[in-house]
């Protein structure tokens, strides 16, 4: 991101690349809702929305009695301090 904003501000960047391609085996590779905020405020949000994806809103896990999902983190928000809390169910 950093190469990203000396580019858009004129600054002559060269950014060197660790692998020589994509083709990685990552397993749960997570984009985070604070990632997501920083990747709006650059402009970028939208296209990564566009790419394909899943949401994943909480462990699953598979037992014997069937799948279990101890909790959904879409029950969680954000407060306006950016402190994240239960949503009221009153």
């Amino acid at each position: 991101m950093l190469a990203l904003l000396l580019a858009r501000r004129g600054v002559p960047v060269t950014l060197l690349e660790m692998h020589k391609d994509f083709d990685r085996e990552f397993r749960g590779d997570t984009v985070h809702p604070s990632t997501l905020e920083i990747l709006d405020q650059l402009g970028l949000a939208e296209k990564v929305h566009k790419l394909p994806h899943s949401k994943v809103y909480g462990p699953s896990i598979m037992t014997s009695k069937g799948l279990f999902s101890p909790f959904d983190l879409r029950r969680l928000t954000r407060s306006s301090s950016g402190r994240w809390g239960r949503t009221s169910t009153t």
